[in-house]
Parts: structure tokens; sequence; C-alpha cells
């Protein structure tokens, strides 16, 4: 299943005046003294006591300056899942019955992980089983993509994500959600 990225177009004009604008402001903050770049003393003292040079320091802070966060967009990726539901018919003697019906239904995934989803993923990535079963490990990758789904369908469990893809698709999610 590919992945569904939304992408904001601009016009070749206002591609040009971004850029220019962004040279314009970079020219800006090169010709300032590092001491003006940096808003957080302490911050700079201490990247400074870790080995870090001014320049370092500037480069990395025009480098996040750079970053315009008003045009971020959040990607989403659709994914079709199937659920089973409990339906009620009138069997064949008359009477009322249930059978399970698989329905599929399409899913737009927020693929963008959060800072608290990270340090969740995180704790995830550290308890890592070292082993080779191939069981444990594609449980332990259900689980990475779980919490990403979480994200969109709180209510998500990993025995419902796991009856409703299959290992190869959750392996492609994983592949789009943390490369």
């Amino acid at each position: 299943m590919a992945s569904n990225t939304k992408v904001t177009h601009v016009s070749g004009a206002e591609a040009e005046r971004r850029a220019k604008q962004s040279a314009q402001s970079e020219q800006a903050k090169d010709a300032q003294p590092v001491s003006s770049v940096t808003a957080d003393q302490d911050l700079f003292d201490a990247a400074t006591e870790a080995g870090y040079t001014p320049e370092q320091i500037a480069e990395a802070e025009r480098e996040i300056a750079a970053v315009n966060l008003d045009e971020m967009v959040a990607h989403t990726i659709q994914v079709a899942i199937s659920e089973r539901v409990t339906e009620t018919y009138t069997g064949v003697d008359g009477q009322p019955a249930t059978r399970n019906k698989n329905v599929v239904r399409l899913v737009d995934l927020i693929a963008d992980m959060d800072a608290e989803t990270q340090l969740q993923f995180l704790s995830i990535v550290e308890n890592r089983p070292d082993t080779k079963d191939k069981r444990i490990m594609s449980e332990f990758l259900a689980k990475q993509v779980l919490l990403m789904w979480q994200l969109t369908e709180p209510d998500m469990t990993l025995e419902r994500l796991l009856r409703g893809l299959s290992m190869e698709r959750i392996k492609k999610l994983a592949d789009a959600f943390f490369k």
C-alpha cells in the first residue's frame, strides 16, 4: 500500500520569493555575532563546555531557525484494515443467529510522531528482545506500529491490529513510520 503524503504546492513565483527571503534571512544571521545569535546564555555555556565551538553552535541555531514551522504539514498514510464484526441474521430454522463478518475500512493514519510518542517509542526500542524468534520479533514490530496507529485511533488494540493486517503490511507500515 503506497503512502498518501499530502504536499503543499506553491507557484514558481512564490517559491522564488521564499528562496530570496530565506537567503536574505541567512545573510542577516551570518552578520550577527555569535553571542547575539544565542538567546539563552546558559544553553550557549553548556554547549561550549560540551566541546562545541561558537561557530558550530551558531550553525546549529541557523539550521533550527531555517525551519518554517508554519509550513510543516502533518503526513498521513491511508491504510485498509479488515475488522471483524458480528451480525445477526435469521438461521435456516427461522431462529435468530449470529455470525462474524470481515468489513474493510480505510484509515488515514497520522504518520508524524509527537514528542510523547517518541519517548514511548524509545522505551519500546530499549526493551527490544535479543532473539531471532520470528514470532517474538513480529510482535515487537507490531507493538511499534500499534503505538503510531493509536495516535489516530486510541482504542486500537494489538489483537485487532494483528487480526486486521498481515505481517507483510505491518512491516511496510513500520518502514513508512520509522525510516
